[in-house]
C-alpha cells in the first residue's frame, strides 16, 4: 500500500456532503454577519450624528436665551435700583459700593433677577470687574473677575462657553453679557449669566435616543465621570479606561468649536471606537466643548450600546451552529444512504472486476435497479460475457491453428524416419532380387535401421499425443515441496554428478492444484536443466510464499502468464496489490547453470515446436505453459548468455473459478 492517504468513497461523499451544507452556511453566515455589523455601525452612525446635532442645537438655544435674558435683566428694577444708587457714588470701590447699596441688595439682587428669569447663574459686576452680587456664589462679593471683564469688553451681546465657580466646584456654563452704562460716562454696570451646560433637560435629551451612556472629560483635571451626576449634584465616579481617555485626548484637539454655528465640526465620525465598559462593550465618540478664550474645558463622551448587535450576533451564530450540526449529522444520514445505494454496489463490482482479472469469466452480479448503477452492472455482465465468448472463440481459433500447426510439424516429423524405412526397405528387395551373398548383412542393417526409425516415430507420437491430450485440470488440496521432492527422485541417476541446491519453504500452505501435471510441469523443466547443463553443473529448486519482490519482467526477464491473470502478469499489477493480496501466492523457482539463453530464444521460448536443442519437437515448454495458464498462473524465465537459466512460477493458493458468484 503506498504513502498516501486513501479514502472510502462512502467517507468521501461524507465529506462532499458536509462542504456542501457547511460552506453555504458558513458563507451565508459570514455576509449577513458583516452586513448586520455595518448596518448597525450606519444606524450608530446616524444615532451618533443625530445626538450632536442636538447638542449644537440646545447649546445655541441656551446662548439665545441667555442673550435674550441679560437684554431682560437690564430692565429689571433690581437692576435700575442698583444702577441708581451705583450712579451716585463718586466710585465704584468696595467703600462706596456698601455705602451706596443695602446688605439685602448686595446678597440677594442677582437672586432676585437671575431667579424668576430659571438662570442657573447670574453676576452683577461693577465696570472693573468687581463682583457686587453673585446667585450661585454669593459669598464672591468683592471680588475682581477679570476673565468676564476680559469677555465684556469684546463678546457683549454674543453666548459663550465658561467654567464658573460655585461654592461646591466649578461647573460649564452658557452665558450671555451684557454692558450697563450709568449717568456717569465712566461708570457701567456687567450683568452675566446663564446655563449650566449638562443639565438636566439637556442630559434628558440625549439619553432620549435609547441606550447611551454619557460621561464627561475634565480637561484640567485628566479624569473622566459619568452623567447625569448624582442625586447630591457631585460626579460620579467612574473607573478610568485607557482606550476611552485616548479618545477623548483625540476629541478634544478638534482644532474647531463645534458648537458654533456654521464651524463645520459638528460631526467627526472617524473619531469613533468600540470599547468595552464592564461587561457591556459602547460605540463612543464625543464633542469637545471649548471655551470663549479657545482652551479646551472637557469633552462630553456619548456611547451607544452594542448589546443588541452582539446579542443579534450570538443568535445568527447559535442559528448557524444548529444547522450546521443539522447539516453534519443531515450529511451522515445522506452517505449511510448513498452507501447504501451506491457505494456497496461499487464495492461489489470492484470485488466482481477482481475476480474477472484474475481469469474467472463466469463471474457476474446481479442487476436490482435500472439507474446508473444497474446500467454499470449490465455493462460489466455484458463484458463478461463478451470476454468470455472471445477467450472461447480465441480457444477455437488457436486451437485450429495448433492443429494446422501440429500437422504440418507432425508430417515434418514423420518424413525424416520415412526416408531412411524406405532406403533401408529398397536396398533389402534389391539384394533379394539379386541373390547377393551380403543379402544377410543388408537385411539385418537395414532392419535394424526400420527398428530404430520406428522408435523415433513412436517417440514423436507419443510426444504429439500427450500435448494433443491434456486433460483440464483436477483441482484439490496439493503440497508443492511434497510433487518437488517426488519428481526429482525420478532424476537420481542424472544427478549423480549434478550439484543439487534445494531451498523448500517448510511453511508453504497447500494450494489447489493438479498434483499430477504440477509434476509433469516439474519433471519437463528440471529435464530441460539436466539436458542444458551435460554431465556437471547446479541445479537449483526453490519454493518460497508470496510474489517476487522485483515484478517479473524486469532486466533480463521473460515472462507469459494465463490469460485470466493478464493484469498480474504485468509489475505495475503486482506493486498495485496489497500485501495480503501478495501473500496469496506460491512461488517455485527452478535454476540450471547452463550455456543461458539469448534474447531471440526469450521471447520464442514459449512457442510451441520451436527448441534451441537439435533434437526435440519444442513441445515441452508449451506443456509448461499450459499448465499454468490452466492454474490462472504464470512463468517467468531470467536468463542471459553464460550465465545460466532460472523459470520462475507463480501458482494462487485459491483458485477463483472454484469461487461461487457475488451479486449486488
Amino acid at each position: 500500500m503506498s504513502g498516501r492517504l486513501r479514502l472510502s468513497l462512502q467517507y468521501k461523499l461524507f465529506l462532499a456532503f458536509v462542504l456542501i451544507i457547511i460552506v453555504p452556511i458558513s458563507v451565508v453566515t459570514y455576509v449577513t454577519t458583516k452586513r448586520v455589523s455595518r448596518q448597525f455601525q450606519d444606524h450608530n452612525r446616524d444615532l451618533i450624528r443625530s445626538i450632536m446635532e442636538q447638542m449644537v442645537r440646545a447649546y445655541q438655544r441656551y446662548g439665545t436665551s441667555a442673550v435674550a435674558k441679560m437684554e431682560k435683566a437690564s430692565h429689571s428694577r433690581e437692576i435700575q435700583e442698583i444702577s441708581a444708587r451705583l450712579s451716585l457714588t463718586d466710585s465704584l470701590g468696595t467703600t462706596s459700593i456698601f455705602e451706596a447699596l443695602t446688605p439685602e441688595q448686595i446678597t440677594e439682587s442677582a437672586k432676585q433677577v437671575g431667579g424668576p428669569l430659571d438662570l442657573d447663574v447670574f453676576t452683577i459686576l461693577t465696570g472693573d470687574g468687581t463682583i457686587i452680587s453673585s446667585s450661585h456664589y454669593p459669598e464672591r462679593f468683592g471680588y475682581k473677575n477679570a476673565k468676564l471683564l476680559s469677555i465684556a469688553a469684546r463678546q457683549e451681546g454674543v453666548p459663550f462657553l465658561i467654567q464658573e465657580e460655585t461654592a461646591n466646584d466649578t461647573i460649564l456654563t452658557v452665558q450671555a453679557i451684557q454692558r450697563i452704562a450709568l449717568d456717569s460716562a465712566t461708570k457701567s454696570l456687567i450683568i452675566a449669566g446663564g446655563y449650566r451646560l449638562l443639565r438636566q433637560d439637556f442630559l434628558e435629551l440625549i439619553l432620549s435616543y435609547g441606550k447611551a451612556s454619557l460621561l464627561f472629560y475634565d480637561i484640567p483635571k485628566k479624569a473622566i465621570t459619568r452623567l447625569p451626576p448624582g442625586r447630591d449634584g457631585n460626579p460620579t465616579p467612574f473607573a478610568q479606561s485607557p482606550d476611552l481617555l485616548k479618545l477623548a485626548r483625540q476629541i478634544s484637539e478638534w482644532p474647531n468649536n463645534p458648537l458654533q454655528p456654521d464651524s463645520g465640526a459638528a460631526a467627526r465620525p472617524e473619531l469613533q471606537a468600540e470599547i468595552s465598559l464592564g461587561n457591556s462593550t459602547y460605540m463612543f465618540t464625543g464633542i469637545p466643548l471649548i471655551g470663549v478664550d479657545g482652551a479646551g474645558l472637557g469633552v462630553l463622551l456619548i456611547g451607544l450600546s452594542q448589546a443588541d448587535l452582539y446579542r443579534l450576533l450570538r443568535k445568527m451564530t447559535m442559528s448557524s451552529t444548529i444547522a450546521a450540526a443539522i447539516g453534519i449529522l443531515s450529511a451522515l444520514l445522506l452517505s449511510i444512504l448513498f452507501a447504501l445505494r451506491v457505494t456497496r454496489p461499487v464495492k461489489e463490482l470492484s470485488r466482481a472486476v477482481r475476480s474477472v482479472a484474475l481469469g474467472n469469466l463466469d463471474q457476474t452480479i446481479g442487476v436490482t435497479s435500472h439507474d446508473e448503477i444497474g446500467m454499470l452492472g449490465a455493462a460489466f455482465n455484458k463484458m463478461a460475457l463478451d470476454l468470455k465468448d472471445n477467450r472461447e472463440k480465441l480457444i477455437q481459433i488457436e486451437r485450429v491453428a495448433a492443429w494446422r500447426e501440429m500437422a504440418r510439424r507432425l508430417a515434418h516429423e514423420l518424413k525424416n524416419p520415412l526416408f531412411p524405412i524406405q532406403v533401408s526397405v529398397e536396398t533389402m528387395i534389391k539384394a533379394e532380387q539379386r541373390t547377393s551373398t551380403e543379402f544377410s548383412t543388408i537385411f539385418a542393417e537395414g532392419t535394424q535401421t526400420i527398428l530404430e526409425e520406428v522408435e523415433s516415430l513412436k517417440s514423436i507420437i507419443k510426444e504429439f499425443s500427450e500435448f494433443a491430450r491434456m486433460p483440464k485440470p483436477v483441482f484439490g488440496p496439493t503440497s508443492v515441496n511434497q510433487v518437488v521432492k517426488q519428481t526429482l527422485l525420478l532424476f537420481n541417476p542424472q544427478l549423480r554428478t549434478i550439484r543439487l541446491i534445494m531451498d523448500l519453504d517448510d511453511h508453504l500452505p497447500l494450494i489447489m492444484a493438479d498434483k499430477d501435471q504440477l509434476g509433469r510441469l516439474i519433471k519437463n523443466l528440471v529435464s530441460n536443466a539436466l539436458e542444458a547443463m551435460g554431465e556437471q553443473g547446479s541445479l537449483t529448486v526453490k519454493t518460497h510464499l508470496g510474489s517476487p519482490k522485483v515484478p517479473v519482467g524486469a532486466g533480463g526477464t521473460s515472462s507469459l502468464a494465463s490469460e485470466g491473470a493478464a493484469e498480474r502478469a504485468s509489475g505495475r499489477g503486482i506493486e498495485e496489490l496489497p500485501a495480503l493480496a501478495r501473500e496469496t501466492w506460491v512461488t517455485l523457482q527452478i535454476g540450471d547453470t547452463g550455456e543461458g539463453l539469448s534474447e531471440e530464444a526469450k521471447q520464442r521460448l514459449f512457442t510451441p515446436y520451436y527448441t534451441t536443442k537439435p533434437k526435440g519437437t519444442g513441445l515441452g515448454l508449451a506443456i509448461v505453459q499450459s499448465i499454468v495458464a490452466d492454474h490462472n498462473g504464470k512463468i517467468s524465465v531470467d536468463s542471459a548468455v553464460g550465465q545460466g537459466t532460472t523459470f520462475e512460477i507463480e501458482l494462487p493458493i485459491s483458485q477463483p473459478s472454484l469461487a461461487g458468484t457475488e451479486t449486488v
